[in-house]
């Protein structure tokens, strides 16, 4: 016998004896998956124990209990009924071996499965032949067909008022919005009509100006003069009055339509209301009989003696070879005598794949063993008529409660069932539950030899009719691990995240619609694509200089901190994009400086140390001579203004500061010895064929002596002289 302890309400330590152990004359705990209570009777001595509140202290096959006595009942004996409060360690459900086998534990046994309400897509129709946006409602199909259907649902009673009035409200919208429609188009008729009128009366009026102006001074003529006169102010005040009706009508016109556009958006707001409510109703009712209807409808009638089961979940097997029944179940509510601490009852589902695959196997089995079948079922008649007839009202509310379906156990199941699966190939579970919001949670797990693969889904219904899916799965082999996170509208993926890992690499992908971004990493490589990438914080590269490296950068998306140019080679750089800042020039020590580019102002001779200067390329200004102070100048000619000019640019006419080892053809030498010009004839200095000097022509002559005429020279003398003075400047080249 289990002990039964009474605490007092406001106690917190369960670790004595209480107020009192209990002797019940009867205690039952009785528990499904909704709720737990235990019922216990006890003699009259108890009634100042079991009161409102106080704690009863159970021991159980899981471990000690806390129920909370509510309403204690007293006659002869007391009997309390106290509600689940606290529970030691609550064990998982799990798989005991748990067994209810023909011949060994089993009573009875009996089960129906009834197939003629089975949907798994539904198309419903509704109150005023109201359809859903999307058609029909479905749920996946554990069979190999899909099972349709096309239910009429009448309106929820509990909605017929409010949708009346929903209905007179969107008549009288339509009417007011009809009413404003009609009045907006005899506006437009009468701003129409104005507009004619005027045009008719300026015109009028016009007319009467034009033929006042035509009149003379006649006798009849000033007779028409006055009348026309008179009538040209009438007709002003006509066309005034007609521009203010139009202009009061355009008022009322504007007026009218934004009146309009009210109306018609709180038509719009009645009606989207009426609709809505008519469709929720309609989706809410069409959901709640696919979830009720998308399983047979299985009818058990059992009596058993069990072992090994503890909780509400735990696996059970029924087995029955003669019937070829072997399945598994999971416990749904069970009665425990806690006195004789053994279960007077158990309620179990099914668990639905398993069972489907069960009933076809009896199915095709009896019919190939009807005698073995009519022989173990005359049997199995004769224990249940002689149970019913002894038990009668027992067995029928253990069929009400099992097959309720609303309250029932079965009702339950066809909200939160859980399935079981287990082959010589696979092991596979199901978990399932509908929400109040009529959204489904789905967890799976599959195990095979090859790979282990857990799946959690949640389905639901959006406001516009749409099915959304979020699922993720968890894909696990010898070689891979796959995890995957998605969203679907309608069964179109719509988002959806991808992580990959092997041993030899790591791949990550998220994609939205056309969009994607996905990274790839090896021993070896890592690869990054994606619209937008944002590096926030330290980033170091290294071994960038390996074969076959490389590393490309938008410098265009480089708008701030500092770049340290002395650890960067770079090259092919345009100078249009140095616009600031010192570029040291003994940082350049590679490559081609194109000079056709650079501007420079202010270059010290003394920084160009080394290295071959080619003057050809060089165009110097302002030369002084006081600034070449070292080596040799080699140009082709020397050019002085515009006159004076050594070489002219050939090699036949130069001028040679040197020793006679560069000595050219036809020059002008200055050396140790000698100074020489033209090669063949005036030489100055030694070593030459001349010592002489010829300043006039090709060739240099003495110095000619000629002497004065005196006044009293004869012709003769005179003509002497002349001759003389002649042949000197022949000589010298003058003439």
């Amino acid at each position: 016998m289990a002990m039964i302890k009474v605490f007092k309400a406001n106690d917190t330590n369960y670790n004595t004896n209480g107020e009192v152990i209990l002797k019940p004359v009867e205690a039952v705990i009785y528990k499904d998956i909704e709720e737990e209570y235990i019922e216990v009777e006890c003699p009259l001595k108890y009634a100042d124990f079991l009161v409102q509140d106080n704690i009863l202290l159970v021991d159980t096959l899981t471990g000690r209990k806390g129920y909370k006595i509510h309403n204690p009942i007293v006659g002869y004996t007391i009997t309390a009924k106290a509600w689940l409060v606290w529970q030691e360690n609550p064990p998982a459900p799990a798989d005991r071996g748990a067994v209810i086998s023909h011949g060994k534990n089993i009573k009875d046994l009996e089960y129906q499965e009834d197939w003629d309400d089975v949907v798994t897509k539904l198309i419903p129709i509704g109150y005023k032949d109201t359809r859903l946006p999307e058609g029909y409602l479905s749920v996946p199909s554990p069979y190999q067909k899909v099972y349709e259907k096309t239910i009429e649902f009448d309106l929820t009673e509990s909605l017929e008022e409010q949708v009346e009035l929903l209905e007179e409200e969107v008549k009288e919208n339509e009417g007011i919005v009809a009413s404003l429609e009609n009045s907006i188009i005899v506006l437009n008729g009468r701003i129409h009509a104005c507009a004619s009128a005027k045009s008719s009366l300026q015109a009028e009026k016009t007319a009467l100006e034009q033929r006042l102006a035509q009149l003379g001074n006649t006798e009849p003529e000033l007779k028409e003069k006055a009348i026309i006169e008179a009538q040209i102010p009438l007709v002003a005040d006509e066309i005034a009055s007609v521009e203010l009706d139009r202009q009061n009508t355009m008022a009322g016109l504007t007026q009218t339509q934004a009146d309009l556009v009210i109306a018609k958006a709180e038509c719009n707001a009645s009606k989207t209301e009426y609709d809505n409510l008519i469709l929720t109703d309609l989706r809410n009712q069409a959901q709640e009989y696919l979830n009720v209807n998308k399983y047979p409808r299985i009818n058990y009638d059992l009596e058993a003696h069990l072992k090994g089961v503890y909780e509400i979940g735990d696996i059970v097997r029924v087995k029955h070879p003669d019937m070829r029944v072997d399945l598994l179940t999971q416990v749904t509510a069970y009665q425990l005598d806690v006195i004789n601490m053994k279960f007077r009852k158990i309620e179990f589902g099914t668990l639905k794949i398993s069972l489907r695959e069960v009933l076809d196997d009896i199915e095709e089995k009896i019919d190939k063993n009807k005698e073995t079948v009519k022989k173990y079922g005359n049997t199995v008649t004769k224990y249940r008529s002689e149970y019913k007839r002894d038990n009668e009202e027992m067995v029928s509310r253990f069929m009400s409660e099992l097959y309720g379906v609303q309250n029932g156990i079965y009702g339950l199941l066809q909200k939160n069932q859980s399935v079981f699966r287990q082959t010589a190939s696979e092991i596979s579970g199901t978990v399932s539950r509908v929400n109040a919001d009529l959204s489904e949670d789905i967890a799976s797990l599959v195990i095979r030899a090859d790979q282990i693969q857990s799946t959690v889904q949640n389905n639901y219904t959006t406001l516009d009719g749409k099915i959304s899916t979020n699922a993720s799965q968890i894909t696990q082999t010898a070689t891979q691990i796959r995890s995957e996170v998605s969203t679907a509208i309608n069964g179109v993926t719509q988002n959806i995240s991808v992580v990959e890992q092997t041993a030899n690499k790591i791949s990550w992908l998220v994609k939205s619609g056309t969009s994607s971004s996905n990274f790839l990493l090896t021993d070896r490589a890592i690869s990054l694509v994606a619209n937008t990438i944002d590096l926030d914080g330290y980033v170091t590269f290294t071994n960038l200089s390996q074969v076959n490296s490389a590393t490309t950068i938008n410098g265009g998306n480089i708008t701030t901190g500092t770049i340290d140019a002395s650890k960067a080679t770079i090259t092919n750089i345009n100078a249009t994009n140095i616009k600031t800042g010192n570029l040291n020039a003994n940082r350049i020590n590679g490559g081609t400086l194109n000079c056709n580019n650079i501007t420079v102002t202010n270059l010290s001779a003394s920084s160009i140390t080394t290295g071959t200067l080619d003057a050809s390329k060089i165009t110097v200004k302002n030369l002084s001579a006081d600034s070449i102070t070292s080596g040799g100048l080699e140009v082709n000619y020397i050019r002085m203004g515009d006159q004076a000019c050594f070489g002219q640019g050939s090699t036949s006419s130069s001028l040679n500061i040197g020793g006679t080892t560069y000595r050219w053809v036809s020059r002008v030498e200055i050396g140790a010895s000698r100074f020489q010009v033209n090669s063949t004839t005036t030489i100055l200095g030694a070593g030459g064929s001349s010592s002489s000097l010829g300043f006039f022509g090709l060739y240099g002559s003495t110095k000619k002596s000629i002497s004065e005429i005196s006044s009293s020279s004869t012709l003769h003398n005179c003509v002497a002289q002349l001759n003389n003075l002649i042949r000197a400047l022949k000589g010298y080249g003058l003439v």
